[in-house]
């Protein structure tokens, strides 16, 4: 039996970014800024810096630092030189992103809640499981 993995993770890809929609209207940010607004707001306090961002959401430099900038020309992220090293700039949250700190948190559990509601706590794990395996097998 064939299977079409790449069609069917595509699929689920395109219906997460049209449900992301619902937190644009609601904050005015796109679904990928939200989730690194979000990751920013949970993760501030260890002094994150653009490479952080990179990582955690597989993005090449040059797309975060589009990211970030919208970020920062809306108010949402202040980005200052870091202390240990000039080429880096350290992310901090601004006083707009603080305002819907709570909100953010709570569009991105609810997503989380309805993207696994119909799965079991143990189909969860092995589904986080199987998504890195096959994110680690595609080069980056």
């Amino acid at each position: 039996m064939e299977y079409d993995v790449g069609k069917e993770i595509t699929n689920l890809s395109n219906q997460i970014k049209r449900n992301m929609g619902i937190l644009s209207k609601k904050t005015g940010l796109s679904g990928t800024q939200g989730h690194v607004l979000h990751f920013i707001i949970v993760k501030e306090k260890e002094g994150l810096i653009q490479k952080d961002i990179e990582e955690e959401f597989n993005l090449r430099p040059a797309t975060a630092t589009g990211i970030l900038k919208n970020l920062e020309r809306d108010g949402y992220i202040i980005r200052t030189p870091s202390k240990d090293d000039a080429r880096h700039k350290t992310i901090t949250l601004d006083q707009k992103s603080l305002a819907i700190s709570s909100q953010i948190a709570q569009e991105v559990a609810n997503f989380d809640r309805q993207l696994t509601s119909d799965l079991s706590p143990e189909e969860i794990t092995t589904l986080i499981g199987l998504l890195g395996r096959i994110s680690g097998s595609i080069p980056k």
